[in-house]
C-alpha cells in the first residue's frame, strides 16, 4: 500500500517495530525502562490466561493490552493522516487515542478480524463477537462474562472515543465481518483491497504454452505448516484421494514452498522449495504450476490466490472467504462449498481436467499499484473535506 502511495506521487513516512530502516522510514527504538515496562504488561496480561484452556494453539489468541504506551514520542510531525496497519505487539490500544491526537484522520487497516473480536485473530465460524463475546470456543468458557467479553467491550469502549477514527478492510468478505459487530456500527468503514505489483505477478507465455502441451501436471501449494486454520490437513486430504483415485491419463508432481511439515504424507513425487524470499522467485513457482490449492479455512483478503491468478495459473479454494472477490467459478478456478473437502477434491478434479483459458489483466488492473492508490488517496480526501 506504501509502495502504492509513494508511485502515485505522495510523500508517505513509515514507523516499523522490526526491519531495515531506508528513505522515510523509521525503525521504534523504545529505551530500557520501555522495554521492561512492556515486558511487565506482557506477563501480567498473560496471567489473564492462566485458567482458560484453548482449543488450539495453532489459532493466534493475543493479549490485547500489550504495546508500547509511548509510541507518539517517536512521532516527530503532525500529519494529516496517521493510517495503521497490524498493530499487536506494538501499539496498545490506549495509545491510539494519543495517536488520533496527533493527525487530522486516524485510518485503520484490518488484516484479520482482531480489533472486532475479543481476543481471537480468526473467527471460523464462530458468531460470539456479534453478540459482545462471552462463552468463548476457542478457550473453552462456558461463562458469558469472561476475558473475551470483558475485552471487547473495553477495546471498543476505546474505539468510541476516538471521533477522527475510519476503517478499512481489504475484502467484501471482512467488511461484512464488520458491520456484524453491531457495537462498531457508528464509525465508517471503507472497503480497500490489497495492492499488487504486476510487473512481477504476470503470465509467461513460454511457461504457459510448455504446460499445455505435457501429461505432466503441476499441483502448487504455499504450506504454513502448524497453523491449521490454513489448511494443511484439507490439502494432504484431497491429494490423497487424487493419488487413490487418478488413472493413466496424467503424470501429477506437488510442488511445495512454505513448510515442509509433514511432507512425507504427499504420496506423489515432490519438490520443496523452502521458502521463497523474492517475489520474483514466488511468480516463478506461479507460473510453472498448473492449479495452486489455497485450502485455507479463513482469508481476510487470500493475498497467495491472487498472485496465481495473475500468473494465470488457476485455483481452487473455499467460498465464504476474501478470495471471492476475484476468485471466479469455473472461470479462473473453482470456488467449493465452504470446508466441504469432498467439494474442494472435486474443484482440484475439475482443473486439472478442464484447463481454464482466462485473462489476468482482468482482475490485475484492479489490485495494480494505480488503482489502489487512487481509491486510498479518494478516501483521504473525502476525510480530509467532511471534516
Amino acid at each position: 500500500m506504501r509502495k502504492a502511495l509513494i508511485n502515485g506521487g505522495h510523500s508517505v513516512d513509515l514507523l516499523i517495530l522490526y526491519g531495515n530502516e531506508g528513505k522515510d522510514t523509521f525503525l521504534f527504538t523504545p529505551g530500557w525502562t520501555d522495554f521492561l515496562k512492556y515486558k511487565w504488561i506482557q506477563l501480567l496480561e498473560k496471567s489473564k490466561f492462566y485458567f482458560y484452556k484453548r482449543t488450539d494453539k495453532s489459532y493466534l489468541f493475543p493479549i490485547d493490552n500489550i504495546g508500547y504506551t509511548n509510541i507518539e514520542k517517536q512521532i516527530k510531525n503532525r500529519y494529516d493522516i496517521i493510517h495503521l496497519h497490524w498493530i499487536n505487539s506494538f501499539v496498545d490500544i490506549k495509545s491510539l487515542i494519543k495517536l488520533s491526537e496527533l493527525s487530522d484522520h486516524l485510518v485503520w487497516t484490518l488484516h484479520d478480524a482482531w480489533p472486532i473480536t475479543g481476543g481471537c485473530h480468526i473467527i471460523l465460524n464462530c458468531t460470539r463477537f456479534t453478540q459482545e463475546c462471552g462463552f468463548c470456543p476457542q478457550l473453552s468458557s462456558s461463562k458469558l462474562n469472561d476475558i473475551t467479553r470483558k475485552s471487547l467491550n473495553s477495546k471498543i469502549d476505546e474505539f468510541l472515543k476516538i471521533s477522527n477514527i475510519a476503517f478499512t478492510v481489504p475484502s467484501s468478505w471482512m467488511l461484512k465481518q464488520f458491520q456484524n459487530q453491531k457495537l462498531l456500527s457508528s464509525k465508517p468503514v471503507y472497503l480497500i483491497p490489497n495492492t499488487i505489483d504486476i510487473a512481477v505477478f504476470y503470465k509467461k507465455e513460454n511457461n504457459q504454452a510448455e504446460k499445455h502441451n505435457s501429461k505432466k501436471k503441476i499441483i502448487g501449494y504455499y504450506s504454513c505448516g502448524e497453523v491449521k486454520y490454513k489448511g494443511l490437513n484439507n490439502f494432504l486430504e484431497i491429494i490423497n484421494r487424487l493419488f487413490r483415485d487418478e488413472d493413466d491419463l496424467y503424470e501429477f508432481e506437488v510442488i511445495l514452498i512454505g513448510s515442509d511439515y509433514r511432507i512425507d504424507e504427499i504420496p506423489f513425487k515432490t519438490k520443496y522449495l523452502g521458502e521463497l524470499k523474492s517475489e520474483n522467485e514466488l511468480s516463478e513457482f506461479y507460473n510453472s504450476c498448473d492449479v495452486f490449492i489455497s485450502a485455507s479455512e479463513e482469508e481476510s483478503f487470500g493475498q497467495t490466490a491472487l498472485e496465481s491468478l495473475l500468473c494465470g495459473t488457476p485455483v481452487v479454494a473455499f467460498d465464504n472467504t476474501g478470495i471471492r472477490d476475484f476468485l471466479i467459478h469455473k472461470k479462473n478456478g473453482y470456488l467449493s462449498k465452504y470446508l466441504d473437502t469432498e467439494d474442494l477434491y472435486r474443484g482440484l478434479v475439475f482443473v486439472l481436467s478442464n484447463p481454464l483459458a482466462f485473462d489476468p489483466s482482468e482482475i490485475g488492473n484492479i489490485f495494480k499499484y494505480e488503482t489502489v492508490s487512487r481509491k486510498l488517496i479518494n478516501l483521504y480526501k473525502t476525510l480530509t473535506t467532511v471534516n
